[in-house]
């Protein structure tokens, strides 16, 4: 079934989908608000740069441009770098390379100095000639940024693209794969005992208030979408035998209890033992 449900889907993969919706989000909703990040994230992006002579030639357009397409291709919602962090450990170091080096490759037009001087921001590789004061304008820019890509990775990809490109709705929930149908069981146990040693306390939950939905639904899909000729003819059934059902209603008279005579008269109109 797998091969069936991806066929429609492959010309255009979710990260391309959300990847345009991440950059609409920043644009319209984040940059668009009292506070405007957009512009205050550039803003502060292009006096950082004019700290040093290699970046002080970038202009404020090129930097806005070079920010937003990072944000957008950011693997991740956040990294986790905090304001007593000397360099990004190795999982955060790897998300920022990943992030920038998708950004060169989707702008081959911009020039790469201006992605490396944001890589080298938020990796905290800082010159060693700027002060102690500019050191800590690049540390707050680093906790700002932070603060923004959870916000439109969430409104862009859970809250936009989901609803957009759903081969199989049970894979669209938050930190899910929309575009990868499961993995090798082997794998599923290994993670559960990774889990276990490094988190033994921790809570393995189908469900939680993030779910767009619970656990028992989501296996339902899966089960169906293992069945679709069973599947699809029932919905035909259920289809004949409501059209069957309305058309009866209708061509009654129900001026007294409505509620109660639609009840009345659908149940009399199902057969006594339903196919299904």
């Amino acid at each position: 079934m797998i091969p069936v449900i991806t066929a429609d889907f492959n010309h255009l993969t979710i990260q391309q989908r959300s990847h345009s919706l991440r950059q609409r989000v920043w644009r319209r909703k984040l940059g668009s608000t009292d506070q405007n990040w957009d512009n205050m994230l550039s803003r502060r992006l292009d006096r950082i740069s004019e700290q040093h002579r290699r970046s002080r030639d970038f202009t404020l357009e090129s930097l806005r441009d070079a920010l937003r397409e990072v944000i957008a291709c950011f693997p991740v919602y956040r990294t986790y770098i905090r304001s007593d962090t000397q360099h990004p450990d190795e999982q955060d170091e790897r998300y920022i390379r990943n992030a920038i080096k998708t950004a060169k490759r989707r702008n081959p037009a911009t020039s790469g100095s201006v992605f490396d001087f944001i890589q080298d921001l938020l990796l905290l590789n800082h010159p060693d000639s700027i002060s102690d004061a500019d050191r800590a304008e690049r540390r707050l820019f680093v906790m700002r940024f932070q603060q923004l890509t959870g916000p439109v990775m969430a409104k862009g990809l859970e809250d936009t693209a989901f609803y957009r490109y759903c081969p199989l709705l049970s894979l669209n929930e938050v930190g899910g794969s929309p575009d990868r149908f499961g993995v090798a069981l082997t794998h599923f146990h290994a993670k559960n005992l990774a889990r276990r040693q490094s988190w033994r306390n921790a809570m393995l939950a189908g469900s939680t208030h993030d779910t767009k939905r619970s656990e028992d639904v989501r296996a339902r899909i899966n089960v169906l979408s293992e069945i679709p000729a069973e599947w699809y003819r029932a919905i035909r059934t259920w289809q004949r035998l409501n059209e069957e059902a309305l058309d009866i209603f209708f061509a009654g008279d129900y001026a007294g209890d409505y509620e109660a005579a639609l009840v009345s008269e659908f149940n009399a109109c199902l057969p006594d033992k339903p196919a299904w």
